[in-house]
């Protein structure tokens, strides 16, 4: 079984959690005072770091509920230590029993539970953290008054007795209150994250089995007490988890959270949204989409998310869609297209997309985000209104009629089935004079205007020559009107009536014929009886020749005699139907015969196409209403729709650059200039502005654009909890019963006429207003609330001096705008908040003493504190993006190191060696841990290095000093050891000297007195053995008086002299520099000083003829020097640093305590030592007293 890195993290938690416990266990049986202090001193290391990390961290709550535990505990710190240090058997304060400690204890608890209860109401407020400062100080003090000075508080133990009724009671009230409190926690756990309310639970109910233990102990030192102090370290642990490690590791958790919650309110206004939105890839693949986008294809978003929609568009857009998607650039993010669609069941709808390009940093299409709308009815309407176009083209190409329209200017501006000659394109907008040649133009231009101005149609036949032939056009000329009966232009219908004009001009020539006519020609009488008929006339006429119905060929005879007669015509001509056929009749009076002759052409078949015409006409006159009737209601929906997505266009435009200004914009600041400016263009007012509520109920502008600084400063002071104005009521949503007709659903105020609004109030709703918006000259005014989840924080002020400039369609579009402006003023105070947790974070890593470094997975530098610069000597630019290992002595261990953190996911206290760039060495101790990305992958490495040089040089000096103890003990041992030693072996040796002295005097023997001489000698070196002995055990401070070093060198050298008189030494003495110098010493110890130096000279010379220099001076009028020299036997290089150390020699004989004792004098003196030696060429000695300038 493979057991994960978590597993052993557990288990190594488990068993150092043991370990500790087990420790405690065992401090408890051997020293109980040590136990409970040591439990205690944790339990106020804790609350203590609670109480600075909150202080600090403050400003990055977005309540007070952390703040508040903070300074509580730092008050139940005071107690606890208070607890701590009167607990029986410490002897600190004096006189006291078992019973102050336990009521502090008490005390304490009661702070805790009652600080944990209050907490929990001030989650997610804010508090005045001065009153409450204020109020623990106040009860501290009374609390302490009563225990030390008034001792009024409650007894909590009886020696002998055990616990008081009291003390039982208070804890079982304690653990009711966290209880309490861990309820109170739950109902609001919204505002923590999982694991921080976890630990604050646990942390509480450990607390409460911790007070249900306290009650069962009689006895301090039991083991009740002992369970409860366990699970007070436990419960205190938990705290630590929760506030300090989250406050340490985590600090942005809550800024994050907070950054989380808005990136779902988003999310939600996004989803919510009736727009399809979506976001793309490149290829088409679909990464985002909304719930209008899933609704209208009708899957769901698990099953759009990766699919591609480019299969859906036809073969020839999709092409048009990617060399559309080119076009856009960084500056030209934005474009919009339209796409027909193909859905699974064939239906074919219509899209138009707003889309903006997302690039990377080398210019490149990521990602496309587009906004769409479903515009297949607009474009069913546009193909009926093409339709309808394309039949009433047919109906007048297939017609005789010319139809054409002119506007005011009477340039033409459509025209159908022209006749004129000219191409359709070659008319339209050229006016008459310029198409038409003869004189009819002028005639035709004036028939027209006069129909402009008076509005009246009129009909005229109008006579053209055309290659020398005449053309008659029969034109009908109508006022052109809109929908308000304004005249607008005319419109013209022109027929050919040339082949009627000719067959009436032959009817003419061939009256002179009537023989020849081949059309029936009749003359009639005046009372219809027929005189004459043309063999013609005889085909239609009857058998007899008589008319018997006048009512058919003569009918309505009498209005024709009275045409040709009374009213003084010759001539008179109509069309009359006579069974089937029609007939033109062209009547002439005949006065010689007061006959009537008629000629007659059978027109039924011009009739019967001039009816059809007819017909066709009135089915052209209805179709042509019927479809501008449909023209209308398309053109009329389409213009709403037009209107309505220009409008939704225009917001998408504005909000669509207000959230790139959240992406863009790195200042809150920057950020409400761009808000007043896409506000002011959007709406067109002069005067814009946004005011923001404050944590005092203030709401001054942020920002604004055209008010006046007189304006700005009178309202700036405004306050919801002291003013009433229309602006208060919008931001606190009271609105007035006068202003409900101004208000929309959304809860904005807007008026187009301020001035009207103001006078039709009543005197006291007057006294509600403040009316510094009308009394500045302001007719148009609105104000709209913004709102952060369901709160309102703000609101913009906008204001013209013109009326109608806050129309409701302009209040509704910038309503719109304001979750987007919300987002951003919350996501900018999150950001600033992040800014200054980061600068803080930064802040505690620059003004750490350790080097702390960030290394990627590849082992480069990411970055560094300014410790690690001044170890490394390297600059933070340049130390980024280097070799970690390479500032290190053994870059392998440090490799190896690296490689242990990803294999463990830690390294503690790993010792590695960094190296500056000057050559200095900083020992370090390295602990390190792996941090991960949002994936849960490993990111890299985290290092932090402790300075051990001053560890090692403390160590250095503790080693020395134990050296000094061991020596100490050494002297102490060795005093004792002389003082038996002076008394065992002088006696001995005196009764000896008196012996040898009495042989050798009775004796008088020359042979003897060489063994004598040779006792004699043995006698003197025990006794200087002896003096070494007495001497380097008993050295103490010096007993300084003024003498003169060089009678004392004298009378050391004198005494050396006599001693070694045996060996030829020649000495050279020169003591000229500090002949009259006298110093602040210890006489009897520089003549030790002075004697030891000049033996070992003397000594260290053997059986060669040698030589001793002594010499004396000042140096740096500080010190003097005396420098012995001889030629002896040296001392090997390995020895020198040895030859100080007690006991040390080299010699067959002596106690090596020489030149330790010398070395202990000088330092006493404030002096030094130095030695310079080679084997076998000699020894340099060179001693340092200081010289007091006054002595001298």
């Amino acid at each position: 079984m493979k057991w994960g890195k978590s597993y052993y993290k557990v288990v190594l938690w488990i068993v150092a959690s043991l370990v500790v416990l087990a420790g405690l266990f065992i401090i408890k049986n051997n020293n109980y005072l040590l136990f409970h202090s040591a439990i205690e001193i944790f339990t106020v290391i804790v609350s203590f770091s609670i109480f600075i990390i909150v202080w600090n961290s403050r400003k990055y709550f977005d309540c007070d509920y952390f703040l508040f535990l903070g300074v509580g505990y730092f008050f139940m710190t005071v107690i606890d230590i208070l607890h701590t240090l009167s607990y029986k058997g410490m002897g600190i304060f004096l006189g006291f029993e078992t019973n102050p400690a336990t009521q502090f204890w008490i005390s304490a608890r009661y702070y805790q539970s009652i600080i944990f209860l209050i907490a929990t109401f001030i989650i997610g407020k804010r508090i005045k953290i001065n009153y409450i400062i204020s109020g623990f100080v106040s009860s501290t003090i009374i609390l302490l008054l009563s225990i030390l000075y008034w001792k009024n508080f409650p007894i909590c133990y009886i020696e002998g007795v055990g616990l008081t009724d009291f003390k039982l009671v208070s804890e079982y009230v304690i653990s009711i209150i966290f209880l309490l409190s861990v309820y109170m926690l739950y109902k609001r756990r919204e505002h923590f994250s999982r694991t921080v309310f976890n630990l604050l639970s646990g942390a509480t109910i450990i607390t409460v089995l911790s007070e249900i233990s306290f009650t069962l102990y009689s006895d301090p030192y039991g083991y009740y007490n002992l369970a409860g102090h366990y699970l007070k370290l436990v419960a205190f642990y938990l705290i630590y988890k929760a506030v300090i490690e989250t406050g340490l590791k985590k600090p942005l958790d809550l800024l994050f959270r907070g950054l989380k919650q808005s990136e779902e309110k988003y999310r939600g206004m996004v989803q919510d949204q009736t727009e399809l939105i979506c976001s793309w890839m490149l290829g088409g693949a679909i990464i985002f989409v909304n719930e209008a986008f899933c609704r209208y294809f009708g899957k769901k978003s698990k099953d759009l998310i990766g699919e591609s929609f480019l299969p859906l568009i036809y073969n020839e857009k999709r092409k048009t869609i990617q060399e559309y998607l080119s076009k856009l650039s960084r500056d030209n993010p934005v474009g919009s297209h339209e796409q027909r669609i193909v859905f699974p069941n064939d239906e074919i709808r219509w899209q138009k997309w707003t889309d903006r390009a997302i690039f990377d940093e080398k210019g490149n299409i990521v990602e496309v985000q587009s906004v769409g709308n479903d515009i297949t009815e607009q474009k069913r309407a546009e193909d009926l209104l093409k339709k309808n176009e394309e039949l009433f083209r047919l109906v007048l190409n297939n017609s005789p009629i010319a139809v054409s329209i002119q506007d005011k200017q009477l340039c033409y501006t459509w025209m159908y089935n022209s006749k004129s000659g000219y191409a359709v394109k070659d008319i339209i907008g050229k006016t008459d004079r310029e198409l038409i040649n003869n004189g009819n133009s002028e005639k035709l231009i004036y028939i027209k205007n006069t129909v402009l101005k008076t509005g009246r149609g009129t009909r005229e036949v109008f006579e053209n020559v055309i290659a020398g032939e005449k053309q008659y056009i029969d034109t009908i000329i109508e006022p052109l009107k809109d929908d308000k009966k304004a005249t607008i232009g005319v419109t013209t219908v022109a027929i050919d009536i040339t082949e009627n004009k000719k067959a009436e001009t032959e009817l003419v020539r061939l009256a002179t014929f009537p023989t020849l006519n081949p059309n029936p020609v009749i003359e009639v009488d005046f009372s219809g009886n027929v005189t004459y008929s043309n063999p013609s006339a005889k085909k239609i006429l009857p058998e007899d020749g008589d008319i018997k119905e006048k009512d058919e060929f003569l009918q309505d005879w009498d209005d024709v005699i009275k045409n040709l007669t009374k009213n003084g015509k010759n001539n008179y001509s109509r069309e009359v139907k006579v069974k089937n056929s029609w007939f033109f009749q062209m009547m002439q009076y005949l006065p010689d015969t007061k006959n009537i002759r008629i000629y007659s052409i059978d027109i039924s078949v011009r009739k019967k196409y001039e009816e059809m015409l007819k017909n066709s006409y009135v089915i052209l006159e209805q179709t042509v209403d019927e479809r501008t009737v449909e023209l209308k209601e398309a053109n009329i929906r389409l213009s709403n729709e037009i209107i309505e997505r220009v409008k939704k266009e225009k917001q998408i435009y504005y909000r669509n650059i207000l959230q790139e200004s959240i992406v863009k914009i790195t200042s809150r600041k920057e950020f409400l200039e761009q808000i007043i400016e896409v506000v002011s263009e959007f709406s067109g007012c002069s005067n814009v502005g946004i005011r923001l509520l404050d944590t005092n109920g203030n709401i001054p502008y942020a920002a604004y654009k055209g008010f006046s600084e007189e304006f700005i400063k009178s309202e700036n002071r405004l306050s919801v909890k002291t003013d009433e104005c229309v602006c208060i009521r919008v931001i606190t949503g009271k609105s007035a019963l006068s202003e409900k007709e101004k208000m929309s659903k959304y809860g904005s105020f807007y008026c187009n006429n301020k001035f009207g609004f103001i006078d039709d109030l009543t005197d006291k709703e007057k006294r509600r207003f403040r009316c510094v918006c009308a009394k500045t000259g302001y007719a148009s005014v609105a104000v709209i609330p913004i709102k952060s989840v369901g709160e309102i924080i703000g609101s913009l002020h906008l204001s013209d001096e013109k009326e109608n400039k806050v129309p409701f369609e302009i209040i509704e579009s910038v309503e719109s705008l304001c979750s987007v402006i919300s987002g951003g003023l919350r996501r900018f105070e999150l950001l600033d908040k992040l800014k200054d947790a980061s600068m803080y974070s930064r802040t505690l890593i620059e003004t750490s003493l350790d080097p702390l470094v960030t290394i990627s997975r590849k082992g480069k530098i990411m970055d560094v504190s300014k410790a690690t610069e001044l170890a490394t000597g390297v600059s933070r630019e340049k130390l980024i993006g280097t070799k970690f290992l390479d500032y290190f002595t053994e870059p392998d261990k440090a490799k190896s190191g690296y490689d242990l953190v990803f294999t463990e996911g830690f390294v503690k206290d790993y010792p590695l060696t960094i190296k500056h760039i000057s050559g200095r060495l900083t020992d370090v101790l390295y602990n390190a841990a792996v941090y991960k990305n949002e994936a849960g992958e490993i990111a890299g490495v985290f290092a932090a290095a402790r300075d051990i040089t001053e560890y090692k040089i403390m160590e250095k000096k503790l080693a020395a000093t134990q050296q000094e103890l061991n020596d100490t003990k050494r002297l102490s041992d060795i005093g004792t050891l002389a003082a038996t030693v002076a008394h065992e072996l002088r006696n001995p040796l005196a009764a000896i000297r008196i012996a040898i002295y009495n042989v050798k005097r009775k004796a008088n023997n020359v042979a003897l007195d060489r063994h004598i001489e040779n006792i004699e000698k043995k006698i003197e070196e025990s006794n200087h053995i002896i003096n070494n002995l007495l001497f380097y055990s008993r050295i103490k401070l010096p007993q300084l008086e003024e003498i003169k070093v060089i009678s004392i060198l004298d009378e050391c050298v004198t005494m050396a002299k006599k001693r070694f008189y045996k060996k030829k030494i020649k000495l050279f003495i020169d003591n000229r520099g500090i002949r009259r110098l006298t110093i602040c010493a210890d006489p009897y110890q520089i003549r030790e000083l002075f004697s030891n130096v000049i033996n070992n000279a003397f000594d260290a010379i053997s059986d060669k003829k040698g030589e001793i220099a002594i010499e004396s001076g000042i140096v740096d009028n500080k010190f003097i020097k005396i420098m012995i020299k001889d030629n002896g036997i040296g001392i090997e290089k390995e020895n020198i640093d040895k030859i100080f150390d007690p006991f040390f020699t080299t010699k067959a004989r002596g106690t090596g305590l020489g030149l330790s004792v010398c070395n202990q004098i000088i330092h006493l003196h404030g002096g030094k030592i130095e030695v310079e030696s080679t084997v076998n060429k000699g020894t340099i000695l060179a001693i340092f007293l200081p010289i007091e300038e006054k002595k001298r």
